[in-house]
């Protein structure tokens, strides 16, 4: 007899027959007609097969008497069927590599990207969609995507694994061609993986929608596991031209560039434009997530040469914009103007929209030396979760023999204001040995962390700090070549850095500070719930107010202060002053404490002065004056750790939420 089975291979349900044990049949006559002498008797059953329990199948039952025709006898009974080996469906199903099929449907449970249903990779000879054949002809059409610059050649090669092409350009090419291709169910390929494994590439690349770049493999002389580790396994893209890897407006998030470092060219671009650049994007908004991407250094020019890791160019062809995550992006070094991000407009005043999260960006020396070159950034852009580090600003003397150095800037420039930019939860200077410095800034301005020149922003959870500078300050409120936009800065640690004093010592350092170059009376930021350190220099603020030297009528202030703890840390031969405030004709009032202002003052109320005891990594100790010392007005609902705001009666002050 028969029993039906089934097997789940994916969604399908495919029956199995699984023949169970029974007895043999009876024996029979070589002839009904003639006596032929005693049959024989039939057969046992058979072995019971594998059964879909733990216990194997029954034994076989006796086989029943042959009946003898002819008057002759009829057989003995069969002997039964041996018992059946016990069967595997038993045991506990488990899915062994963590792609959702366990080993009971899954086809190898030791390879994640191996499922059913899954995608299949053209030249790895693995079946990943477990259809029982790799590398269908009818997808894959005998060619894969796999480049080695170590093994691979671009005309023997059909970029399989055991045989792949030499340049990213051919296996972008191969790629091509597999987009043309059917998958299953006959739907055409939309997105086509590149595989890149370690070497030098000296190309021109220029982004295809669809096809992914993918970095970091092992393949060498010796031995092509495929295996990848970016870091280990370094695939160098080095740019032909100053432009470097281009990517244009048909280019979407879906596509990404992934695991590479890539290198702008060094040499002499020659003054205006962008300089030298490792990635250009102009109006697309891919996704460029862990890769080292380094700005070019300027040779052989003595004027404004730009250099810049990464350039956008607007505006986005996605409300989001380009996303840039997990990557190290470094600037160059030029006589010029250096950025690792750099916002430029195009040549109808359109900004980009950008996400930048969770990357280590770094500015190089220039005589302006921005990390990130904002001043074109566009509405939306999110500065989230990055370390980010000031430059050095010295080179050449194009400004008055002056230089200037910020970690950031975010600025509205002709064209329209920049909109709502969100800079939260970012580490800006928190390491002085990572931080450049800036040697010789204007004497009405200064050089620090965050600058920003009439944007619209919220600033919120970000650990601030100056840099070595003789004016150092946090974070900086100006209006540039357009009005103030709103401003909010909630839930901040910020520093004013610069020079530790000594005696005798000079400079001034401020944890905020402002200057207005076109109102009168001018107010800028709702400033709540932020820890103001006054920084290292031998004149310490909590907020600066810089007069404008060419119209010292014009006068900026706070709109709203509050909530904020203002402290300087102990440290001897400095001069501390929480507020200096510039009422108008080059007139002073300064305000050497915390209730100095607020009794002074009809924006400040309800801010302190307390060592709220910030550890190394920035948390405040509970029980200090900042714990539940916060307003909830405009507070962030999470701190720079993730954590939930408040967790006690209150909000607390600066950018961690206590334990």
């Amino acid at each position: 007899m028969l029993d039906r089975k089934y097997l789940l291979i994916g969604l399908a349900v495919l029956p199995v027959i699984i023949p169970l044990a029974c007895g043999g049949s009876g024996g029979f006559e070589t002839d009904p007609n003639i006596d032929g002498g005693p049959p024989q008797g039939g057969s046992g059953g058979q072995a019971g097969s594998a059964g879909g329990t733990a216990t194997g199948g029954s034994a076989g039952s006796a086989g029943s008497a042959g009946a003898g025709t002819g008057g002759s006898m009829g057989g003995a009974a069969g002997s039964a069927g041996v018992a059946g080996v016990a069967g595997v469906g038993g045991a506990p199903c488990v899915d062994g590599d963590g792609d959702g099929f366990d080993n009971c449907t899954d086809c190898d449970d030791t390879d994640p990207l191996a499922f059913p249903g899954g995608t299949e990779v053209c030249g790895d000879g693995i079946d990943q969609d477990c259809d029982g054949t790799a590398d269908p002809m009818s997808l894959c059409q005998g060619i894969g995507t796999f480049v080695s610059d170590l093994t691979g050649n671009d005309t023997t090669g059909d970029g399989t694994q055991a045989n792949p092409v030499k340049t990213i350009g051919a296996g972008m090419a191969n790629a091509m061609t597999l987009q043309g291709g059917q998958g299953d169910g006959g739907a055409p390929v939309a997105q086509v993986p590149v595989f890149v494994a370690e070497g030098s590439y000296a190309e021109k690349i220029m982004l295809v929608e669809g096809i992914d770049l993918l970095g970091g493999f092992q393949c060498d002389s010796r031995s092509c596991t495929w295996t990848r580790d970016p870091a280990m396994h370094k695939a160098d893209i080095q740019n032909t031209d100053f432009s470097g890897v281009l990517v244009d407006h048909t280019i979407t998030r879906a596509t990404r560039i992934d695991g590479f470092t890539i290198s702008a060219l060094d040499g002499d671009p020659g003054t205006g434009g962008n300089g030298l650049v490792g990635m250009t994007i102009k109006e697309g908004s891919p996704t460029i997530s862990n890769n080292t991407i380094n700005g070019g250094d300027v040779i052989g020019c003595s004027n404004q040469c730009n250099t810049a890791a990464i350039v956008l160019e607007g505006p986005a062809n996605d409300p989001l914009g380009v996303l840039i995550q997990n990557n190290v992006i470094g600037a160059g070094d030029t006589p010029g103007r250096s950025s690792a991000i750099n916002f430029n407009f195009n040549s109808g005043g359109e900004r980009h929209v950008a996400e930048i999260v969770a990357n280590t960006i770094t500015g190089g020396t220039g005589s302006s030396s921005r990390a990130i070159q904002g001043f074109a950034m566009g509405d939306g852009s999110v500065v989230r979760g990055n370390d980010i580090f000031a430059g050095d600003g010295r080179g050449s003397t194009n400004f008055n023999n002056f230089h200037t150095s910020f970690a950031m800037i975010i600025s509205s420039e002709p064209g329209g204001p920049s909109g709502a930019i969100t800079i939260d939860a970012n580490r800006i200077n928190a390491d002085p040995n990572l931080t450049g410095n800036c040697l010789n800034p204007p004497n009405n301005f200064f050089c620090g962390g965050i600058e920003s020149e009439g944007a619209t922003a919220v600033i919120t959870n970000n650990i601030v700090f100056g840099m070595e500078s003789p004016r150092s300050t946090g974070i900086f409120l100006g209006d540039g070549e357009v009005p103030f936009g709103e401003v909010i800065l909630n839930g901040n640690t910020v520093g004013g850095g610069g020079f530790r004093a000594g005696p005798g010592g000079l400079g001034l350092s401020a944890a905020l500070s402002c200057r207005t170059n076109q109102g009168t009376n001018a107010f800028v930021g709702n400033v709540r719930n932020n820890i103001l350190l006054g920084g290292l220099s031998a004149n310490r603020f909590g907020f600066y107010e810089q007069e404008d030297f060419n119209n010292n009528s014009r006068t900026c202030s706070p709109v709203i202060y509050e909530n904020n703890d203002i402290f300087f840390p102990p440290q001897p031969n400095a001069t501390d002053n929480a507020h200096r405030r510039h009422t108008g004709g080059g007139n002073i009032v300064l305000h050497a404490t915390a209730a100095d202002v607020d009794t002074n003052e009809t924006w400040s109320m309800n801010n302190i002065a307390a060592d709220c005891q910030l550890d190394s990594t920035f948390h405040i100790a509970t029980g200090t004056m900042c714990t539940d010392g916060g307003t909830a007005t405009e507070a962030p609902a999470m701190d720079f750790d993730g954590e939930a705001r408040p967790k006690g009666a209150g909000i607390d002050i600066g950018a961690d939420e206590a334990e």
